[in-house]
């Protein structure tokens, strides 16, 4: 003869289904949760950095046309006097700028921009276009009667983003 619960199949049923919910369910709950919990702090961490970088982007594209606005002033008041006299030669030297091509309406294209795909500029904004030929970008402008080609110095822009 045997004592009731030791031997017994029914007891040993329940008392295996207690360990299984009262143990085993909740452990694998809290683990259930912390994993949603690690991937909801990742999420929440790639989206605080997003924005960091989105916001350190915006400033830096903001300072640059900032800084392109500076470089084509500077090149509209260098080119002013040699695009309004013929005899003023025009060698302006503006940091940001690698080259400048003046030249009159009724002459021809320099030599340097015939093939490039420079646009024909009708105001004195300048018109901005990247070379066919894979160069650096150039901006046209009319200055009074004569029209002006300048290249933007990339490698310039290197130097003055490190600073």
């Amino acid at each position: 003869m045997s004592i009731r619960g030791f031997g017994d199949a029914f007891a040993f049923q329940r008392l295996l289904w207690m360990i299984v919910g009262t143990v085993i369910v909740p452990t694998a709950l809290l683990a259930l949760y912390g994993v949603v919990a690690i991937r909801n702090e990742r999420a929440a961490s790639s989206a605080r950095a997003r924005v960091q970088q989105q916001a350190v982007l915006k400033l830096a594209a903001s300072d640059l046309f900032r800084e392109l606005d500076r470089i084509d002033t500077e090149v509209h008041v260098a080119t002013a006097p040699c695009a309004k006299s013929r005899a003023t030669p025009c060698s302006a030297q503006v940091p940001g700028s690698s080259r400048l091509w003046v030249w009159r309406s009724t002459e021809d294209l320099p030599v340097d921009l015939q093939g490039v795909g420079a646009p024909s500029p009708s105001s004195s904004e300048t018109v901005w276009f990247v070379p066919s030929d894979g160069g650096d970008p150039i901006g046209v402008f009319r200055a009074d009667e004569a029209l002006v080609g300048w290249q933007l110095d990339v490698p310039w822009f290197d130097r003055w983003l490190v600073n």
